[in-house]
């Protein structure tokens, strides 16, 4: 008796053991491009933006390799939001001929962590997302958030299959659900 009981600790324990091993290598590889830069560095990112303020809460990006700057911020307690070109959860809107575009995301909130996600799938969203039926098409992991004048970032490609409406959104509970979240119009 003592035995099955020792090798079952043993089992439980070896399990526990690489459960533990891959939930560390996960975060490291998900956390593997970020990166923290200061205020300087959050200035010279944001001008490396492409698009243009279109219409009331709309960017445009033209040619076929946009870069799209997304700041991650709270500007008032309780609903954070995502900020492009200084509009608030704007609708992104790229041409048809668009072959990559890059998207680099800076968190500046002080007070939470914030992730990015690209699917197709619409409004409304649940207060905890789940990744798998959201199909993720382009994501940025969870950003950690932003403290002593430092701000952490991470760029991510998206190919867009085509024509079509697509949404972008943060992914950490409790933040689409709240209105965290905004559309992508590819023409």
């Amino acid at each position: 008796m003592k035995k099955d009981k020792f090798v079952k600790n043993r089992i439980v324990k070896m399990i526990a053991g690489v459960a533990g091993v891959s939930a560390l290598l996960a975060v490291g590889i998900a956390q593997a491009g970020v990166t923290t830069v200061g205020k300087p560095g959050v200035v010279k990112l944001m001008k490396a933006d492409t698009g243009k303020v279109s219409g009331k809460n709309e960017v445009t990006y033209s040619g076929a390799t946009p870069h799209t700057v997304i700041e991650q911020v709270l500007p008032g307690f309780p609903f954070p939001s995502f900020e492009a070109d200084k509009q608030t959860n704007p609708t992104l809107v790229y041409d048809a001929g668009v072959k990559k575009v890059t998207i680099t995301v800076i968190n500046t909130n002080g007070g939470a962590e914030h992730s990015f996600m690209i699917t197709k799938k619409g409004p409304p969203f649940s207060a905890m997302p789940n990744p798998s039926s959201l199909h993720a098409m382009a994501e940025v992991p969870e950003l950690p958030a932003a403290s002593g004048g430092q701000f952490n970032t991470d760029t991510v490609e998206w190919t867009p299959p085509g024509a079509g409406t697509y949404y972008y959104l943060c992914k950490t509970p409790g933040h689409a659900s709240t209105g965290m979240f905004g559309k992508i119009i590819v023409k």
